[in-house]
């Protein structure tokens, strides 16, 4: 049967690969590179006809992916991963080894489209494909891209609390201290039943939209694309038993809540919000500390920030996961331009950033 391509426009028969796209998924080891989450991407992000998802089969078996859509930006039509426009999680592409995502490229370039793939993890050297690229006449630009940073799990959680800087635990006790005045704390990190699921993730959605994202309009609740996603990944996630939903109460007032995944013997943190009326108890920092402890406590290998590497998450002693973004300009005329705005575009924003 040898090698062969397929571009899959519909989400029927995606949801049809589910079992090969997993076995394919689960080496990598990220939740974010499973079938549920780009199907949950799927559903929410993109019209039918969008999805332009290509796979390579080897005597019939699935041995590459590129799980891709269709985007217009500058007027012209690109070719995206799957959901990293919308959500700005890192990303990727699935293979069985670097022949097999040469060949997966090949097939992708040859769709005569600029592509561009932004924030993957564990993306091999440029080199070898580089020279597939030129022969199909495609102008490739790499380029270093925001990660993700994750706390490795080696010691008790003892030993890692006590390894903070002493200011760390003091700002931790005085936060839980002001709580303890209004009322009972209460922790809650659970894996609920998917009748239930409803309920809890409403009471995350207005935690969340409590705050300045409900305010400038990108809370789950205000934004339609990020609820659907978040509502249809967490039903897939909680029949699979590894979503893992989180609230921490004071008086029996849901004030902190965080949205995350169990995966790979690591703890993942997708969502996190919290009231802002009891912001002087630092709850969502509280929470935080609170789902750490249950890594540790649970024996997991590590703690998940997802979403971009901020200043903030320093505070802890954190680890970064790079990404890296390449576009894929074809020498024609709609490559060129969609190249030249993309770089325009780069400019613009690293000197916004400066001057900010």
């Amino acid at each position: 049967m040898g090698k062969v391509i397929e571009v899959i426009q519909d989400r029927i028969k995606f949801a049809q690969l589910e079992k090969e796209w997993n076995k394919l998924a689960g080496p990598l080891g990220s939740p974010l590179m499973c079938h549920d989450w780009f199907f949950s991407c799927a559903e929410a992000f993109y019209n039918d006809g969008d999805l332009r998802i290509v796979v390579l089969r080897s005597d019939g078996e699935v041995v590459a992916a590129a799980p891709l859509a269709a985007k217009k930006r500058w007027g012209i039509e690109y070719l995206e991963l799957l959901g990293v426009s919308s959500l700005s999680e890192p990303s990727g592409l699935l293979y069985d080894n670097e022949r097999s995502l040469e060949k997966l490229l090949d097939a992708v370039l040859k769709m005569g489209q600029p592509v561009v793939l932004q924030k993957m993890t564990g993306f091999p050297a440029a080199g070898n494909f580089l020279n597939g690229a030129q022969k199909i006449k495609t102008i490739v630009i790499p380029r270093p891209s925001a990660g993700s940073v994750h706390i490795p799990i080696t010691t008790t959680w003892e030993e890692f609390w006590n390894s903070l800087q002493s200011r760390r635990r003091y700002d931790f006790r005085r936060a839980r201290k002001k709580a303890e005045k209004e009322g009972k704390i209460t922790v809650k990190i659970m894996c609920p039943e998917y009748e239930d699921l409803s309920g809890h993730l409403e009471a995350a959605f207005t935690i969340e939209a409590s705050g300045w994202k409900g305010r400038q309009g990108s809370a789950m609740l205000k934004n339609g694309g990020l609820r659907r996603f978040f509502k249809t990944y967490a039903g897939l996630a909680c029949k699979e038993r590894k979503l893992r939903l989180c609230f921490l109460y004071i008086a029996d007032d849901p004030v902190a809540m965080q949205i995350g995944v169990q995966y790979a013997n690591r703890f993942w943190v997708l969502k996190i919000g919290y009231d802002e009326k009891w912001g002087k108890c630092s709850p969502g920092m509280q929470l935080a500390y609170e789902t750490m402890r249950y890594a540790f406590d649970h024996g997991l290998e590590s703690y998940e920030w997802l979403g971009t590497d901020e200043d903030w998450l320093h505070a802890w002693p954190v680890k970064i996961r790079d990404c890296t973004s390449v576009g894929f300009y074809p020498m024609a005329a709609a490559g060129l331009f969609g190249l030249g705005m993309d770089l325009s575009d780069f400019v613009f924003r690293r000197l916004a950033r400066k001057a900010g």
